[in-house]
């Protein structure tokens, strides 16, 4: 049995078997993920406008940030009150309607307090004809006697009084109705509401309610409602004709 020839391999395309190469294991296939520097989102293009071209646009916010969003910016005004609309300068100044409206409300509160003049005595010998007139009796410093009567085409009584007058002063003024709201604050600024007497009460409001004088446009009529002078003419006028139409008490 020792003496038996061994029988060598059969040789192949790559050899004899004594010079064939041994096949290596083959490595583990391993997945390395790449850098997170390198993951990044897709660029998109910006489309050019009317504004700026795309390489100079900013881009959008993110649509969440992760923190909240910041409280809404509150703009307190202060209230444009009578002193801060009456800084004017030595000349007039124009006012628009928005800038008279604050004058007139802060006049309209001075005005509500002016809107009783005299006080009543029923034994006055004082009468008219009719339901809706009225008759008025004045008497000047200097002794003259004037009358008057409600028109409702020209004034109340007391004012076609006081529109005779032409500034003159009154020692009495004798009414047979109660003033008007609007010529009760007449007659309080021109200090004669201490000098009128009225045989009946009950006021009584008219819309063809007129300043004394036949100029309507009369500005000096503004200042005695206590219009500043500084004001332009027409603003006066404004407030003139909302005084005269307008039911502010």
């Amino acid at each position: 049995m020792t003496g038996r020839r061994r029988i060598p391999p059969p040789p192949t395309r790559f050899g004899p078997p004594s010079v064939q190469p041994k096949q290596a294991a083959a490595a583990p296939i391993r997945h390395t993920p790449p850098p997170m520097a390198a993951i990044r989102a897709p660029a998109v293009a910006i489309p050019p406008t009317k504004f700026a071209p795309a390489a100079t646009q900013a881009k959008p916010a993110p649509r969440f940030s992760g923190l909240p969003p910041p409280p809404p910016r509150v703009v307190q005004m202060s209230s444009m009150g009578e002193a801060e609309v009456r800084r004017y300068s030595s000349r007039q100044r124009v006012l628009s309607t928005t800038a008279i409206d604050p004058i007139f409300r802060a006049l309209t509160d001075e005005w509500d307090d002016l809107t009783s003049a005299g006080t009543q005595d029923s034994d006055l010998e004082i009468a008219s004809k009719g339901g809706h007139s009225c008759a008025a009796k004045g008497v000047l410093d200097d002794g003259t006697e004037l009358t008057g009567t409600f028109d409702s085409d020209s004034y109340h009584a007391e004012m076609s009084l006081v529109a005779q007058a032409a500034g003159r002063t009154f020692s009495s003024i004798q009414i047979e109705k109660e003033p008007c709201p609007r010529c009760a604050v007449i007659l309080n600024k021109l200090g004669l509401a201490g000098v009128v007497t009225y045989k009946k009460t009950g006021q009584k409001d008219y819309p063809t309610w007129r300043f004394p004088g036949e100029d309507q446009e009369d500005v000096s009529w503004a200042g005695v409602l206590g219009v500043e002078s500084s004001i332009d003419d027409a603003a006066k006028r404004d407030i003139m004709k909302r005084f005269r139409t307008t039911k502010w008490w």
